[in-house]
This record gives C-alpha cells, sequence and structure tokens, in this order.
C-alpha cells in the first residue's frame, strides 16, 4: 500500500500549497484598495498667507483621470464659494481680536463707532448682558460677511489630489478641477442629501487602478467592509506618512437607510432621503469622500457621515447615487455588481478546499487502482511461475527460467521468461512483457532478457533506456543494443530500484 499513501500525500501537499495562494489573493484586494485612493486637499491663497481650507479623501474612476468624493470635502474650492471662504477666514481673525479686547475692557472700533451712531441701541446693550452678547455675534457675522464680499476677488483657490509617488516614493501633488457638484450641479439632488463631487485631474493617474462598484443591493448586514482614506488624526499625529491610506475594517451594520440631510422642501414634495449604509468601521473627519469597500475589493459606498460622539457608528453613501452622475457626465462607468454573490462565491475558502479535497480523493481512488492492477499482474506471473514449477514436479526434463525479484516494485515475485525471451518496461503487460507502473524511472521499452538452453546461458540487453541496464554488484553499466551473456545467480538492475536474480527453476 505504499504507493497510494504517496498519491494521497502528494494531494495534500497540493491543497496546502494552494490554500497558500489565499492569503496572496486578499494581499493583492488591499494592495489594490489603497492604490485606488487620493488624498484630496483644497488651499485657499489670501494676502500672501496660504490656508488648507479642508481635506478628504477621493477615488480614482474612468482610467485614472477622475475623482469622486464628498461636495463638502471640496466646497471651499469652489468658485462660487471665496466669498463664504473669506468670510470664515475673517470671522477666526475678527473673533480672537475683539475677544482680546473685551478681556481688557475695551470695544472694538467698529462697535464703538455704530453705538456712538446710535445711543438707543447703546443704552439697550448697556444695561443687559445676554443682549450685549447677541449684538455682539451679529456684528461680527455681518462684519466678515460684508467685509468677504469685498475683498473676494483678491482670494485664490487651489483643489490637489495627492498621492505617494511609486517612483520616488515622496508625495505628488495634481491639480484638479471640480466639473460636478451636488450643491451646484444639481441642487434637488443636494436637497435630498447627496453630497457628492466629481473631479477632474490635471493628467490621468494611469498606473493606478480606477475602482468597481457594488450596490448596496449587493451587501448584506454582518458583510465585512473596509474604509480606506486619510482620518485627521492619523494624519495630524503621524505627519511622516501622512498621505499613505489607513485601512479601517467593519462589517455592514444596517441596511435601508436615509440620508437625514434632507431639506423641509424636499420632505414636502414627498421625497425621500439619498440611500445611505451603516457600517462600524472607524470613520473620522478626513475619511470623508473615500471608499467604503466590500471584501472584494469593490466601492459600496462614499463614507460622508458619522455620530459625532458615538464611537462605532458610521455611514456611507450608497455608490448606486453616483452611477447616474457619472453616466450624466459621459464616463464609462466600472464594472457595477447589482446583486448579492451566491454561496460559492461568498466562501471561495471553503470552495477551493472542496475542490482540492476532491481532486485528493480522486487521486487517492487513481494510485488504489493502479495499485490493484500492478498487484494482480503481480499474482498472475506468480501464478505462471508456480505452473510451471508444476509441470516441472510432474516429470518435465527442462529446467525452466525466471527472473526473482530482489527489490522494487516486483520484490519476492518469480517471473518466467518465455521462449523467445521478456522484455521490461513501462505501460501494459502482455505475452513477453513485464510492465513496471507509469511512476517508475524504468524506460517503456527498458531492456530485454532472453534464456538459452544451449550453455546454458542468459542474455541481457538495454534497449537503450534513460536510467540504465545494470550488473551486479559490479554496478557496470550494459552499452545500449549489446547483448552480454550472463549465467544463473546474476544479478541485473533496471533503472534505480528493480532489481531481479536470473535463475533455474525446475530439475
Amino acid at each position: 500500500m505504499g504507493r497510494p499513501f504517496e498519491y494521497w500525500a502528494r494531494g495534500i501537499a497540493t491543497f496546502l500549497v494552494g490554500a497558500a495562494c489565499l492569503p496572496a489573493w486578499a494581499a493583492d484586494v488591499y494592495a489594490q484598495m489603497r492604490d485606488s485612493v487620493v488624498f484630496v486637499a483644497c488651499e485657499v491663497q489670501f494676502l500672501g498667507a496660504t490656508i488648507v481650507a479642508g481635506h478628504g479623501t477621493g477615488f480614482l474612476v474612468a482610467g485614472g483621470e477622475y475623482v469622486v468624493t464628498n461636495n463638502h470635502v471640496i466646497e471651499s474650492c469652489h468658485e462660487r464659494n471665496k466669498a463664504t471662504v473669506l468670510k470664515t477666514i475673517y470671522k477666526e481673525k475678527l473673533a480672537t481680536q475683539w475677544a482680546d479686547m473685551l478681556n481688557k475692557g475695551m470695544l472694538p472700533k467698529p462697535i464703538r463707532d455704530e453705538l456712538q451712531a446710535n445711543p438707543g441701541l447703546a443704552e439697550r446693550v448697556g444695561s443687559d448682558g445676554e443682549a450685549l452678547r447677541r449684538y455682539l455675534a451679529d456684528a461680527l457675522e455681518r462684519l466678515a460677511r460684508d467685509t468677504a464680499r469685498a475683498n473676494a476677488i483678491g482670494i485664490t483657490q487651489r483643489l490637489q489630489a495627492i498621492v505617494v509617488s511609486k517612483v520616488r516614493a515622496a508625495p505628488m501633488r495634481i491639480d484638479a478641477q471640480i466639473i460636478w457638484d451636488s450643491q451646484y450641479s444639481d441642487e434637488g439632488a443636494y436637497a435630498t442629501g447627496v453630497d457628492v463631487a466629481v473631479l477632474k485631474l490635471a493628467r490621468p493617474l494611469a498606473d493606478r487602478r480606477s475602482v468597481s462598484f457594488a450596490l448596496g443591493s449587493s451587501a448584506q448586514v454582518g458583510d465585512m467592509v473596509y474604509a480606506v482614506g486619510f482620518p485627521g488624526a492619523s494624519v495630524q499625529v503621524v505627519e511622516s506618512n501622512k498621505y499613505e491610506p489607513s485601512t479601517k475594517r467593519g462589517i455592514v451594520s444596517k441596511l435601508g437607510g436615509e440620508s437625514p440631510y434632507i431639506s423641509d422642501a424636499a420632505k414636502a414634495k414627498g421625497h425621500k432621503g439619498a440611500p445611505v449604509i451603516e457600517t462600524d468601521a472607524a470613520i473620522s473627519g478626513g475619511n470623508s469622500g473615500g471608499p467604503l469597500y466590500n471584501e472584494y475589493g469593490e466601492v459600496l459606498g462614499i463614507t460622508t457621515f458619522g455620530h459625532r460622539v458615538v464611537g462605532g457608528v458610521a455611514w456611507a453613501l450608497d455608490i448606486a447615487v453616483v452611477v447616474p452622475i457619472l453616466r450624466d457626465l459621459g464616463l464609462p462607468l466600472p464594472p457595477v455588481a447589482e446583486r448579492p454573490r451566491g454561496w460559492t462565491a461568498r466562501n471561495p475558502t471553503l470552495v477551493w478546499g472542496g475542490a482540492a479535497a476532491g481532486a485528493c480523493a480522486l487521486l487517492l481512488i487513481g494510485s488504489v487502482h493502479l495499485w490493484r492492477r500492478r498487484t494482480a499482474a503481480a499474482g498472475r506471473a506468480g501464478g505462471a511461475a508456480k505452473t510451471a514449477r508444476a509441470g516441472d514436479g510432474a516429470g518435465a526434463s527442462a529446467s525452466r527460467a525466471v527472473l526473482i525479484g530482489c527489490s522494487g516494485a516486483f520484490k519476492a515475485v518469480s517471473v518466467p521468461i518465455p521462449p523467445g525471451g521478456l522484455t521490461i518496461g513501462r505501460g501494459e503487460p502482455g505475452k513477453g512483457r513485464l510492465a513496471i507502473d507509469e511512476t517508475s524511472d524504468v524506460s517503456r521499452r527498458h531492456c530485454r532478457i532472453e534464456y538459452i538452453a544451449e550453455g546454458p546461458r542468459f542474455v541481457v540487453t538495454d534497449l537503450g533506456s534513460s536510467n540504465g541496464t545494470f550488473l551486479l554488484p559490479q554496478k557496470t553499466r550494459l552499452e545500449p543494443h549489446r547483448a552480454v551473456e550472463c549465467k544463473a545467480g546474476q544479478v541485473v538492475r533496471v533503472g534505480k530500484s528493480n532489481e531481479f536474480e536470473l535463475g533455474l527453476r525446475g530439475s
């Protein structure tokens, strides 16, 4: 039974080698996830100062020339929002100055001028601390807004996608242009909570992979998901690799939700909020606009918002909202999975393992079959030898020549050498042919052994074998196609492991 177990061991080894390939497949999916995301940064320049007005994450589509992200990530870089951005800058700056003056008991000059011009207002806020607080807040808002409107023409916005170069391992910045945003391109979509922007890069990132999509309808609660992006805490604390994306793992916690950011007007018209997917993946500021992947590396949604206090509760816009946007822009759609995968696709490890186990079983069955055939052939040869001995015992005058197996496939088996000789080789047994199984190192026509009664003597001829025919114990390799005479008792080795003694049985 040695051979069947050898086949079985080979089958198990095949299974283990294949199983080792599964982590490699998973690693490739993770690499693809990371390869498809970009750091999105909005910089604002005003009066010689550069201010980072916001950053987030985006992912590549349409051959690496376009990026999908959240609208709120890029709104500070929208041409229409110059005054809004500048107002925020002024407001923060004025608030710091005013707080410092108020702490010293001084009123800011704009406030002093207004109160002097309006004694009634001065009397009202001077006697009521809460009224004074509300007046100061309103005045700060008005002053920042009016100043921003007057100076918005002097603001410069720059939107960039940043990735780590594969050549120099250094940050590579590519200017980006907003070609679609839900805030201004489709106010109806914006009113239902669609928070999406599409950017065109100044040059495509052709060496990176664009994503494929899987609609929320293809997911099930409990499915593994991965949020890949640039969370603020990661970027701010360890800046040395801030442009390398972080991967956060979680599950689909809930399906069928709608965005809460739907306007009252949209509600009044009976519209529903944009579809969202809830997850417990750790998502924070900076992940906005990034992909929420399923375990196959397909984008299920755009990570958009989370709970401000409670951790482990976040939402992604269903990627279904992006499909019509790309179609309207005339951009090529990536592959889109719309339905849940079947059991076989969702359990590749079990399927592959089952297939490998089946293959191992087939190998075992085949090896047992081969072993039985070999044993049967040896039994027939042994029976023939016994018959020959019985005939001799009945009074035959001539001795019978035999091969006596010393080692290998026919160990301890006597094989008669028929008149005309016996050919040894691989393949099917037959008249005048001793067949050794196909897995051996014996050639298909290895050697020929004849018995000549006159003498008596044996003649051994190598038939041009690959691994040689040897006379032992001298280990002499026979010259191909040259007959060599031998006496009874000579041991002949065929190949590397099958040895036979030339013998005579009978009178």
